[in-house]
């Protein structure tokens, strides 16, 4: 895993899982049954029941202007052999991506719980406005990569402590 990552791995079978599965059901009293829903939303549930109330992983989309983490869905792979479905999410601060943020919740055909996986960024204390201009960016990339190659500039949120050499 990345330096500067927070891992969370949980299986639905393991010991002292039962408690965060109760918050879970609670949260989303009145709600549909998790059968009934989609397993994106299904799977936004058990994000924010796990990663706490604070998390805006309700929201359809990453939203601006909060300090919490915002979370994207990156689709729903259905697997086979087993009969159960990965919802995948990336992490966001302030619109950006994290680079390397990413949570795996694991759902079954009902849509409940089965598993999550995740590799997760704190970009709480970073600041969200870039210190140095894109095309000054873009000139250190054209000089690393000489000037034949196209390049479209992405911003993205590193939460890794270490540099490379000639970093921008």
């Amino acid at each position: 895993m990345a330096k500067g990552m927070m891992s969370i791995r949980m299986h639905r079978q393991e010991g002292g899982m039962e408690p965060t599965l109760a918050a879970a059901r609670t949260a989303v009293l009145g709600a549909p049954a998790p059968e009934s829903l989609d397993p994106e939303t299904a799977a936004r549930r058990v994000l924010s029941a796990i990663l706490g109330p604070t998390t805006t992983a309700l929201a359809p989309e990453p939203r601006m202007n909060e300090e919490a983490a915002e979370y994207k869905s990156l689709g729903v792979d259905r697997i086979p052999f087993t009969g159960s479905q990965h919802v995948k999410f990336r992490q966001y601060f302030h619109k950006i991506p994290v680079y390397g943020s990413l949570v795996t919740i694991e759902l079954d055909d009902r849509n409940e719980f089965v598993s999550i996986n995740t590799a997760l960024g704190d970009p709480s204390n970073l600041d969200p406005v870039a210190k140095i201009s894109p095309e000054t960016v873009l000139k250190k990339i054209r000089k690393w990569a000489g000037p034949s190659r196209s390049i479209v500039p992405r911003a993205c949120i590193s939460t890794t402590t270490q540099r490379r050499r000639g970093g921008v």
